[in-house]
């Protein structure tokens, strides 16, 4: 089982730098770092969405 987890923690990074590279050739050096700023704005956004709903519920209970 840790074997998996293992080959896992390294796999992922390596297929997300892969995937980043493949659409860096893809689409340009200032495209990609664009579409990343662009979702890391929205995760922060829908974090933050969250985080308030989540505050709102727990108050209420």
């Amino acid at each position: 089982m840790a074997r998996f987890l293992l080959v896992g923690l390294l796999l992922v990074p390596i297929i997300e730098i892969a995937g980043i590279w493949l659409v860096g050739r893809w689409l340009g050096f200032w495209p990609t770092l664009g579409l990343m700023l662009l979702t890391s704005l929205i995760g922060l956004w829908m974090a933050r969405e969250k985080e308030d709903k989540l505050g709102k519920y727990l108050t209420c209970s």
